[in-house]
This record gives structure tokens, C-alpha cells and sequence, in this order.
């Protein structure tokens, strides 16, 4: 089976490249709103904003990030945001694994 959906292929602007290219490998991450995460860099993520951080550790992020589309979502009032290392072990705490094994205890 083939995909139709970019037939004709496809542009990324330089900075969506740039982090495409620093998470092609990663497994991409899911927001605790359940929305896969995207990668894109820092100072695309929200208008007038330069500067981000980590909703995990809290750490400035100048670069590629993990970010919710949803952006402003009533589980994540002020967006959300992942460091590309938070984004490798980041477990949502809704669904997922962690909340299984937590829920059973």
C-alpha cells in the first residue's frame, strides 16, 4: 500500500528541518492532553514568546522542543513543552504505562 498524502513530496521551512532532523530517531512523545507531541523549535512554538520551558524539568529551552498543538488546553492552561531529553522517558499522566501501573496499586 501507498501513501497519497504527500505525492508530490513535501517543504519544511529551515527551522522545522532543523528539528525534524534532531528528532527523527526519537519516539515521539504524547501530552497529558493525549495529543501527540510535535517537534519544532523553541521560538515557533507560541507568538511573541523567544524564550520556553520544560514543563518536566523546568529547563530553558532554546532549540527543538516537544510541543502540544493544543497549545492553550484546559489540562495545560499555559501550553505544554518538552526538552528533546524529557521527550525520550516523558510518561503522560493521564494514559499510558505509568498511570496503569499507579492506577493498580
Amino acid at each position: 500500500a501507498t501513501s497519497t498524502s504527500h505525492l508530490g513530496g513535501y517543504d519544511l521551512c529551515l527551522s522545522c528541518a532543523e528539528a525534524r532532523q534532531q528528532t527523527q530517531n526519537l519516539k515521539q512523545p504524547s501530552c497529558d492532553c493525549g495529543n501527540k507531541l510535535i517537534a519544532i523549535m523553541s521560538f515557533n512554538a507560541y507568538p511573541n514568546t523567544t524564550k520556553i520551558s520544560c514543563n518536566n524539568c523546568s529547563g530553558v529551552v532554546d532549540g527543538a522542543v516537544w510541543h502540544c498543538q493544543k497549545k492553550y488546553h484546559k489540562s495545560h492552561e499555559k501550553g505544554f513543552d518538552l526538552c528533546i531529553n524529557c521527550g525520550k522517558t516523558y510518561a503522560p499522566k493521564k494514559g499510558g504505562m505509568l498511570s496503569w501501573l499507579t492506577s493498580r496499586q
